[in-house]
């Protein structure tokens, strides 16, 4: 067992019963929401999902929320950036939208959202809790393929999903973590 794999369990076992069932339902939780916004904007599931992963980085879920209901409803056209807005509209205008979510982050997590429960989203958050203290673009190649082996052999061990294991020690160490000043951030999720 390598650093990355104790770290990463040892964040899993951290976590209480509620802790772990709000992992597991974490991505069921967010596909239904997004269901329902779909429904409310007449767009399509995979359209929604699309859009809240091109819209998701560096910004909260509820934000990310917010705003893919809000470019389905025709009344934003991107999410923090507006270098979004053209991946946006490649995916609302594809019927496949999946061929236009791209990189390392967004591209698991569209996948994890629409059922994929061997999909792995290494987020900053996820590649802090297994030790890697830095951006994502920060991470090479073999040490992201190492994080990877690592979250997957966990996972197996703790008897999870790849999934779930990924969301539970997520939800452990961003609510867990005191940010520079100590304070621990109270920040909105949809499974709070």
């Amino acid at each position: 067992m390598n650093d990355a794999e104790r770290k990463l369990i040892a964040l899993y076992d951290q976590a209480s019963p509620a802790i772990r069932r709000r992992g597991r339902s974490w991505y069921p939780e967010t596909n239904r929401r997004l269901r329902e916004i779909a429904e409310r904007t007449g767009a399509t599931p995979a359209h929604a999902a699309a859009v809240f992963s091109i819209v998701s980085p560096m910004v909260q879920v509820m934000t990310a929320l917010d705003w893919t209901e809000q470019i389905l409803a025709g009344e934003r056209t991107y999410g923090a950036f507006h270098s979004q807005s053209t991946k946006i509209a490649r995916a609302l205008a594809s019927s496949k939208p999946v061929y236009y979510i791209s990189g390392p982050k967004v591209n698991p997590f569209y996948r994890a959202i629409q059922g994929d429960t061997s999909a792995l989203v290494l987020d900053r958050w996820a590649l802090y809790a297994a030790g890697h203290p830095e951006r994502s673009s920060s991470v090479t190649k073999s040490a992201w393929r190492e994080i990877e082996a690592a979250y997957r052999s966990a996972a197996e061990l703790c008897g999870e999903t790849v999934r779930a294991f990924q969301a539970i020690v997520w939800i452990v160490v961003r609510e867990t973590t005191p940010r520079r000043n100590g304070i621990v951030p109270k920040l909105g999720d949809l499974t709070a």
